[in-house]
């Protein structure tokens, strides 16, 4: 942020759109490697990238779970 001299919000605000933007393309290449790539492959590809996105999306969800994670975490399995 220093380096390129703005704001932590625009920071955050820019890197949500990186997110966005890869998201995109995760999806379209999702569905090109169907045809290729078993789908069992990529469905559990998939689904670790977006148990990653969850776990980080708000900090460090892992390392350091708060309330709102620990309560999403725990419907999953009750």
């Amino acid at each position: 942020m220093k380096q390129h001299g703005v704001s932590q919000e625009e920071a955050v605000r820019e890197l949500k759109k990186m997110i966005k933007d890869y998201q995109e393309v995760m999806m379209d290449e999702f569905f090109k490697a169907s045809s290729t790539v078993p789908r069992q492959v990529i469905v559990r590809v998939f689904n670790t990238a977006r148990m990653i996105n969850l776990f980080y999306k708000e900090g460090d969800g892992f390392g350091h779970a708060n309330d709102n994670f620990k309560a999403m975490f725990t419907s999953l399995f009750t």
